[in-house]
């Protein structure tokens, strides 16, 4: 982690949108676990920056320029105002 950047929130909110990208990424079936799973995965996950091509497209798309992204596994998490706001596959 480099000077500029925060550290990583002790603890998040997950958005309803995050639990279902989850589910639907994942292939999980147990709704009632999926907030505690995901949970779990960003405790372990890694702050990353994304190439800035991407960071602009996604300012584009989603117009939030505070975004920051996690990552554990194959898995991103994107953070704003520490709160998950997605649950997604990672392909970079």
């Amino acid at each position: 982690m480099n000077k500029k950047q925060k550290q990583k929130p002790e603890s998040i909110a997950v958005t309803q949108h995050a639990i279902d990208k989850y589910l639907l990424v994942t292939g999980c079936q147990n709704k009632d676990d999926a907030e505690a799973r995901i949970k779990k995965m960003f405790r372990r996950a890694k702050e990353v920056s994304l190439p800035k091509q991407y960071k602009l497209q996604r300012l584009l798309h989603n117009r939030v320029t505070q975004a920051r992204y996690f990552e554990f596994d194959k898995f991103r998490m994107v953070i704003v105002d520490d709160t998950m706001v997605t649950f997604e596959e990672r392909y970079l």
